[in-house]
């Protein structure tokens, strides 16, 4: 059974790729396609068109055809159908444009519409135009130009444009076409030889410069002119203005295939010639245009003689905008400029023949003067053209010179009681006459045989003349000179406060008043009564700059300051540095003149003053004494109270110096143990809190002897004494036992003891007890000496007491004798007995010496408080005298120490005064 199958599509292949968009063919090449369908049944009926053709109408798939320039942009496809109607239902192929491509046959070269057909002209460096024509051809065809083997154009381009050059003459030019083909089969157009006309370019001047030449008046002159190198050689012609020159020699000169010509002209410049241009022409056959070298000439002549106008002399000093001028009838060319003889004035800008003058001076009178033109020509010829010689007259003001020592001087400087001689000289137009301003004689010197201070100051010398010129003009000078007078410098010191006060700061300054006013500060020195101290507040002379602060005042500040200063200059005694001088007094609380720990001495039944140096500024108002207790002593018959003016010794800055002082005192009569307390001196006058001093008083002497000695038995196998003391002196005393056989005035030594030796002390300090052994029986006297460090007590004052020692018995000894200080003692008592007796006895008596002694400090405490107050009274000096004072290190003393320690027994025992 046959079943149909309509087709039902068609694909438009080239070779074995299916066709989608434009389809590349090369006209008279021949193209097969083919239009590939679905399967079909029976087979389709293909149809071809390019464009709306129908090209072929078959059952065969392919389609072979040459394509043709007419075909270009025409759609190529084909039409297939089988049991459908052609018309209506015939399925189309995608339909290709052509794009034919023709390839080119043939090139023609061109010059304009002409074609080139033999030897070619042009013209060195002007721009040609050639044309290659070729035939149809698709795509655009390229285009090669050739000047000789070289290549110089490749484009699409039909046109070639070039400059000629003188290289391109005899070469050819031609071009080449291709665009389908390889370049290699390219068509070559007619290939023509190019002649190169060269035509001539401006000459050149060999020796012409940049600006215009300059030619010397009658100077010979020679031009050359080298033309360009041409083709043919160029014509040579010279101009001088308007005007030709005739003298001319032209040489040829090959130059490879072309020609250059040399040609010198020759000519003498005149003054007419002058900004004449000299030309050089040269000109090609066929060549519109004469190109040409011009050289512009300057002649230059020489000035004529100048001479400067005096019709404006004289001058005046301080005349500005003054001027001179060199005058001449031809100035030559180029113009001539003025040189001039004097360093016045200068040129003007505009006219450097006119010197433009500056401030007439004085200095410009009288000098020579004189110009000189000077121009190129003359340079060059060497040539010296100058006017006369003129003197400038210039009136001025006198010039007054003041002379010292040979030498013009504006100042001087003496020194007081030197001699100084000025002498005033003056100079000028007119003649001056010269006079000393204030000066009684008319004189042009001013002396002074014996300068001082008070000539210092300014002198003035006056000179003045008359013109008959300028008479309204005052032609007067005055010059001044400064005398300066030097002299040594007038000192004073200045203190910072009038009234200066201990505790206080004080500023010492040292001024100077001298010429010159520069100070060498060479030191300050404080002295007291002609002694210098050294004040610690005082510089050093190298870092002393006039000034001295001291920040507390004391009484080692008090002195006369003195400083020394110069400035350089001596005085008429040749004395450099000078001195100035004042007085400081610092007003100070009472200053005792003691270092503390002085000890006034004194002795038991002794009188005693008590003499204490102060110093008081201002005077002192009260002076007074009181006892350890703080009650103030009163004037009474044990003590007195006064004090005196008197010169007394203190260390200003461990200076030894002495002041007007005083002396208190303090008078003790008759004195006792009891006296030797301290005391508290106390001084005002109104600086600053009341002085207190405290005064150390002991005894310095040797004991007092014993107050008794008492024998008191034998018993329990001793002989028993009772010793009753006295006061020590004031130092550590010893107890010497001696005894003696009457009548015999012999003493021996038989025991010692000190008065600190708790051996031998009772209950009472001064009760001491003791016992002798190793006697021979006999009758004794025995007695108690007392003695310190001082000495020992007179022996006639010691106390004794007799005594019998018995040769050994049955029965105790008994004493026939008692002390001769109590009488006899009952010879029937016993030993023991009679010891009761005498202790009891001793006992009562120093029971009553304390009660004694108590009742009269307060006896001498009543009597003292009962007395009047008087008034301290000064006394004479000669009524007064100082205790022995003795230091507490007093070497003698450190023998012991225990010295003092009865010192401060007594003070305990007295602290009621």
């Amino acid at each position: 059974m046959f079943t149909s199958v309509q087709v039902s599509s068609a694909t438009l292949k080239d070779g074995s790729s299916t066709v989608s968009g434009q389809l590349q063919v090369v006209s008279g090449v021949s193209k097969t396609l083919t239009c590939e369908t679905s399967v079909s049944r029976p087979a389709a009926t293909i149809v071809w068109y390019i464009g709306t053709q129908e090209k072929q109408r078959s059952t065969s798939k392919t389609f072979t055809f040459k394509p043709q320039n007419s075909d270009h942009s025409k759609q190529v496809y084909c039409n297939a159908f089988n049991t459908q109607p052609e018309s209506q239902a015939a399925v189309t192929s995608y339909k290709s444009t052509l794009n034919v491509q023709v390839q080119v046959s043939s090139v023609t070269l061109k010059d304009g519409s002409s074609t080139v057909s033999g030897q070619l002209q042009v013209v060195s460096g002007v721009s040609k135009t050639l044309t290659c024509e070729t035939s149809v051809s698709r795509p655009a065809a390229t285009i090669v130009w050739y000047i000789g083997t070289q290549e110089k154009q490749r484009s699409t381009s039909k046109t070639f444009t070039f400059n000629p050059q003188n290289s391109y003459h005899s070469k050819q030019v031609y071009c080449k076409a291709f665009n389908t083909q390889p370049e290699s089969q390219a068509v070559i157009s007619y290939k023509s030889t190019l002649y190169v006309t060269v035509y001539a370019a401006t000459p050149t001047l060999t020796n012409k410069t940049t600006g215009s030449m300059i030619l010397l008046e009658n100077d010979p002159i020679t031009m050359e002119c080298i033309t360009s190198a041409t083709r043919p050689a160029a014509t040579v012609t010279w101009w001088k203005g308007s005007s030709s020159l005739t003298n001319i020699n032209n040489t040829n000169i090959n130059k490879g295939n072309l020609i250059s010509v040399k040609s010198v002209v020759s000519f003498t410049p005149r003054k007419v010639d002058n900004r004449k241009v000299i030309s050089c022409q040269s000109v090609v056959s066929g060549q519109d245009n004469r190109p040409s070298a011009q050289q512009t000439i300057t002649v230059y002549w020489p000035p004529a003689t100048p001479s400067i106008p005096t019709s404006e002399f004289p001058f005046l000093e301080n005349q500005t905008g003054r001027s001179i001028y060199c005058s001449s009838q031809d100035y030559g060319n180029p113009a001539s400029t003025a040189r001039w003889n004097k360093q016045y004035g200068t040129p003007d800008n505009s006219d450097s023949r006119r010197l433009n003058l500056p401030t007439m001076t004085s200095q410009m009178d009288g000098s020579s003067v004189f110009c000189q033109l000077d121009n190129n020509f003359t340079q060059v010829k060497g040539s010296t053209i100058k006017s006369p010689p003129v003197k400038l007259e210039v009136e001025y003001n006198p010039i007054t010179h003041i002379m010292v020592d040979g030498i013009i001087s504006e100042s001087v400087t003496r020194n007081e009681g030197q001699t100084l001689s000025a002498l005033c000289n003056a100079t000028g137009n007119p003649t001056p006459t010269v006079k000393w301003i204030g000066q009684s004689l008319s004189s042009s010197s001013l002396l002074f045989h014996d300068i001082d201070r008070n000539n210092h100051g300014r002198y003035t010398c006056r000179a003045e003349a008359t013109s008959e010129i300028y008479r309204n003009h005052d032609f007067v000078t005055e010059t001044i000179i400064d005398v300066i007078v030097n002299y040594p410098p007038n000192v004073s010191v200045l203190l910072s406060k009038f009234d200066p006060a201990e505790n206080i700061s004080l500023q010492i300054s040292c001024h100077a008043t001298g010429r010159p006013a520069k100070y060498t500060f060479t030191s300050m020195v404080q002295t007291w009564r002609g002694i210098r101290i050294s004040n610690t507040h005082l510089p050093g002379d190298r870092h002393f700059n006039g000034i001295i602060n001291i920040p507390k005042l004391t009484l080692e500040d008090s002195g006369t300051y003195t400083c020394h200063v110069n400035n350089g200059i001596s005085d008429r005694y040749q004395q450099l540095n000078q001195i100035g001088k004042t007085d400081v007094s610092v007003k100070v609380s009472p200053k005792v003149l003691l270092e503390d720990g002085y000890i006034f001495v004194g002795a038991p039944g002794k009188s005693v003053n008590i003499t204490i140096p102060f110093f008081s500024y201002p005077a002192i108002k009260e002076v007074n004494f009181q006892f350890q207790n703080g009650t103030v002593i009163r004037n009474s018959n044990k003590y007195t109270i006064s004090y005196t003016r008197k010169n007394v010794t203190t260390k200003f800055y461990d200076q030894t110096v002495e002041l007007e002082g005083y002396i208190a005192i303090l008078r003790i009569e008759k004195e006792e143990q009891k006296y030797f307390v301290n005391y508290t001196l106390l001084l005002k006058n109104g600086i600053g809190e009341q002085t207190n001093w405290n005064i150390h008083h002991i005894s310095e002497s040797v004991p007092l002897a014993p107050t008794s000695i008492y024998y008191t038995g034998y018993v329990d196998g001793f002989y028993t004494f009772l010793l009753i003391g006295n006061f020590n002196g004031g130092r550590l005393q010893t107890f010497v036992i001696e005894t003696s056989i009457p009548p015999s005035t012999k003493w021996n030594e038989i025991l010692r003891f000190s008065e600190k030796d708790k051996a031998f002390r009772e209950v009472d300090d001064n009760l001491f007890k003791f016992n002798l052994t190793g006697l021979v029986p006999n009758t004794y006297i025995l007695r108690v000496l007392a003695e310190n460090t001082l000495g020992r007590v007179n022996t006639t004052l010691a106390p004794t007491v007799k005594f019998t020692v018995y040769l050994p018995s049955g029965k105790q000894n008994i004493d026939k004798n008692v002390s001769e200080n109590t009488g006899a003692i009952a010879g029937g008592l016993t030993a023991t007995v009679i010891a009761v007796i005498v202790i009891v006895v001793i006992s009562v008596i120093i029971v009553k010496k304390r009660k004694s002694k108590q009742e009269g400090d307060k006896t001498i405490t009543e009597t003292e408080e009962r007395l009047t107050y008087e008034s301290l009274q000064t006394v004479s000096e000669a009524q007064t005298t100082y205790s022995s004072l003795s230091y507490a290190t007093d070497p003698k003393r450190r023998q012991d120490d225990k010295i003092y320690e009865n010192l401060r027994m007594q003070q305990t025992s007295l602290s009621t005064l």
